[in-house]
Parts: C-alpha cells; structure tokens; sequence
C-alpha cells in the first residue's frame, strides 16, 4: 500500500498555510483600500457638483456682491432675481448637517448643492470686475484618517 508520509503532509500544509496567509492579506487590503478610495472619490465629486452649480449661475450672473468673511455670494440672474451661495457651518439650514453649500433661490427657499465642504471663498478681481475667483475645499476623515480636496476655478460674470 501507498500512502503520504507525515513530512509529506507537513510541507503540504505549510505550503497551504502560506497560501492562505497570503490571500487573506491580500482580500484585507482590499477591504480597507475600497472604502477609502470610494470616500475620496464621493469627496472630489462633492467639490465638482458644487463648482459646477456655482459656476454655471455665475456665469449668467449680474450685481455680484461677496459677503463679509467672503464664503459668500449674492448676484442676479438673467432674469433679475437673487440667487445666493454661501457655506453652512453652523447648519442654520435645520437637517442635522454642517459643512454644506447651500444654494438660496427663491429667497428663503434652500437647497444643499455638497456636503463635507469645510472652505468656501469667493475672491473678486481687483483689476477685473467680471472675474471672480471661486475656492472650494472638502474634507472628510475616512478610517480615521484625514482627507482634503481644493478645487479652485476663475469665472467669467455676463458682460453686461
């Protein structure tokens, strides 16, 4: 009769023993690796959103006035009504959040456009008054650990 000796059985299981080491430390990074990147990528996202709503109002914008501390903006539309951005720190909106860009249009009528934006600045040009630059910076901590994401664009107010 054949049969496996006891050191063939123990090179077999140490060999496996390896095996599975490895592919378990493989799967683990994996399974702390994709909650980080998706949490980078829903914070970079959050950023453009809001950079992009901002943006494209701006763009048709009139009468634009930066309020104090400059994270925030009031300016006319096409059509002559006030639209305002600003930064809610302190959630004056009443949903439990802080941290949001909030959107003001009709007035008293509120709309969050990104979370987890923890810097907000509005910077007129100085030497052009149809350029404003907008700043935007999202923070989150993911794992504990922290993340940020600055997003800066010049934009180009309607020439009236």
């Amino acid at each position: 009769m054949r049969a496996f000796t006891l050191l063939e059985v123990l090179i077999v299981v140490v060999i496996l023993s390896f095996l599975i080491v490895g592919i378990s430390g493989v799967l683990n990074l994996g399974n702390v690796a994709f909650p980080v990147d998706l949490g980078q990528i829903n914070l970079q996202n959050q950023a453009r959103q809001a950079m992009q709503w901002i943006t494209r109002d701006l763009r048709e914008a009139s009468g634009v006035t930066v309020g104090s501390g400059s994270n925030s903006v009031t300016f006319n539309n096409y059509s002559g009504s006030g639209i305002s951005y600003y930064l809610d720190i302190g959630d004056t909106n009443g949903d439990d959040l802080a941290n949001q860009i909030i959107r003001e249009f009709p007035a008293g009528s509120r709309r969050v456009v990104a979370n987890d934006i923890s810097g907000l600045v509005f910077t007129p040009d100085a030497s052009n008054p149809l350029l404003l630059r907008i700043d935007i910076t999202a923070s989150r901590t993911i794992l504990n650990r922290p993340f940020a994401f600055m997003l800066a664009e010049q934009v180009r107010l309607r020439n009236e």
